[in-house]
């Protein structure tokens, strides 16, 4: 850091060019675009924490002065999701012909609700199922000895 700055004598101009080298906003808009090209929302992951995670850094890009089209985050969150979402997402992309963020988030979020209330709904049809099987087993016959306590084969 020494050697690039001696040279400078004010203040100002020292200030200015440790700026300029070491606090590029390019960098920084290159950090920013690298970690959101890079987002990906595990298979089994939370799609809300997805979503949260997106929308920080597109506005953390955004508060840097970098542009984005409205076109480019929804293709990015598009293609931050899983394959379990591939089906969804060529649908959106097949069936839109303007793509808007705020829209396919929507779409995205009642695609999540809707799958979390299958999986509600199928485990209260497992607890059912496991509760009933769990009462007496009323198919036994009485005639056959083989239900019946030792006490009441052999009278004493």
């Amino acid at each position: 850091i020494k050697h690039n700055v001696l040279k400078e004598t004010i203040s100002k101009a020292l200030w200015k060019k440790l700026e300029n080298t070491y606090a590029s906003k390019l960098l920084t808009n290159l950090c920013f675009k690298m970690k959101l090209y890079q987002l990906k929302m595990a298979m089994r992951g939370d799609f809300h924490d997805q979503i949260n995670k997106f929308s920080q850094l597109v506005s953390q890009l955004l508060n840097a002065n970098d542009k984005l089209s409205d076109e480019e985050q929804v293709l990015l969150l598009l293609a931050s999701l899983p394959m379990s979402f591939k089906a969804l997402v060529q649908m959106l992309l097949v069936g839109i012909s303007t793509l808007n963020l705020d829209e396919v988030a929507a779409t995205l979020r009642e695609n999540e609700r809707m799958i979390r209330t299958e999986n509600v709904d199928d485990e209260h049809n497992a607890i059912a199922v496991v509760e009933s099987e769990r009462g007496r087993n009323h198919s036994r016959r009485h005639d056959d000895p083989r239900g019946r306590s030792k006490s009441q084969l052999h009278p004493q």
